[in-house]
């Protein structure tokens, strides 16, 4: 597990619509440098602190706000965090969720390489079944080692077999990290940056090293995710999967129904046709409007271009949720560890294609 992981407190950041709001340039990005915050993850931590003064002092009045996340339908709750403890170290000031062996936590204590343990012990320690439950899966044919049909009985090295439970793979190696964090504007999604701005490595803190899966632009925000587990990595990065991404995007003007439609049917722009999976208007005002988009592959600057090109700039855009991954509950600058679940969803939401219906533009 991370040896330092800073425990989220708050949701994500509403869009204020007044002087003070981010598009009004009466508050800063999360994450800009102070006088008094010299470090990178100094930085982080003010911009943060910033983004929840000025929420709590602003009123969000009816017809004053709009806010990102109002009407976007969060896929599932996450799982309560138990066995949160203080970690020593240069961030001590941060939180790791501990995982105990057996809690269903991805990254749980497991054996050194070399040591075999029975399949149906893994499996439950694992967290996805009880022993005798596992058993009737491996008797049942549902589960595969290193690609063929596991046996009752059979031991397993958890460093180096690829296990899979009905064609998903079950992470149980012991070096994997996976880590979920809200990266705040300002904050480059690299491991490490030539010009000295922070990134989400650092942000991160892990005790191993970790690397972000895609990347959101230095002035957006939102979720990313950061791992050492390459095949996960390749699975959502490949354009096969249609692995979806969603953002909250506020933009300038009120957006008509047709411009969701023309977002979905594809808007040309300098480096080809680009098209959103679906775009969806949750509130509009005169002089700005809030979509969600929802977006199967990516290329630089994707979201900003096509809203510009249909004639709707980009004032703020938040990505959040990574395929059935989210999390309301965490604030910029925020890092947790993926749950065993969580990790397991997302290797099963890349075995098949996403249906890229139409937008409704409503």
């Amino acid at each position: 597990m991370p040896g330092a992981v800073r425990h989220h407190r708050q949701g994500h950041p509403a869009v204020g619509t007044g002087a003070g709001d981010a598009g009004g340039g009466g508050l800063p990005p999360a994450g800009v440098a102070g006088p008094d915050c010299p470090d990178p993850r100094g930085r982080l931590r003010a911009g943060a602190a910033h983004l929840a003064a000025a929420r709590a002092g602003d009123g969000g009045g009816p017809g004053g706000r709009l806010r990102f996340g109002a009407a976007v339908r969060h896929h599932r709750p996450v799982p309560g965090e138990a066995g949160c403890r203080r970690v020593g170290g240069p961030a001590a000031d941060r939180r790791s969720c501990a995982a105990r062996p057996g809690d269903g936590d991805a990254g749980a204590a497991l054996p050194a390489r070399g040591v075999t343990e029975r399949l149906h012990k893994v499996i439950a320690n694992a967290g996805l079944a009880s022993r005798r439950r596992a058993e009737q899966l491996i008797a049942a044919g549902r589960v595969t080692v290193d690609g063929k049909r596991a046996t009752i009985g059979q031991r397993v090295d958890r460093a180096t077999a690829a296990i899979e439970v009905d064609g998903v793979p079950l992470p149980v190696r012991p070096d994997l990290v996976y880590l979920l964090t809200y990266k705040p504007a300002g904050v480059v999604s690299t491991a490490a940056d030539p010009q000295g701005r922070p990134t989400v490595v650092e942000l991160a803190d892990a005790d191993r090293r970790v690397f972000p899966v895609g990347r959101l632009d230095t002035d957006s925000e939102g979720l990313l995710l950061l791992t050492n587990d390459g095949d996960l990595t390749f699975r959502i990065a490949h354009p096969s999967t249609g692995f979806p991404k969603t953002y909250s995007v506020l933009v300038e003007g009120e957006v008509a129904p047709s411009v969701g439609r023309r977002l979905v049917r594809g808007v040309e722009l300098d480096d080809g046709m680009a098209r959103a999976a679906t775009a969806r208007v949750i509130d509009r005002r005169p002089d700005r409007s809030l979509m969600e988009i929802v977006m199967t592959h990516g290329r630089k600057r994707e979201i900003r271009r096509m809203c510009a090109a249909v004639g709707h700039p980009v004032i703020r855009l938040v990505r959040t949720a990574i395929g059935p991954l989210t999390d309301p509950r965490l604030a910029p600058g925020d890092v947790r560890p993926l749950t065993f679940d969580e990790v397991r969803s997302l290797y099963a939401a890349t075995r098949r294609p996403v249906d890229t219906a139409r937008g409704d533009g409503a």
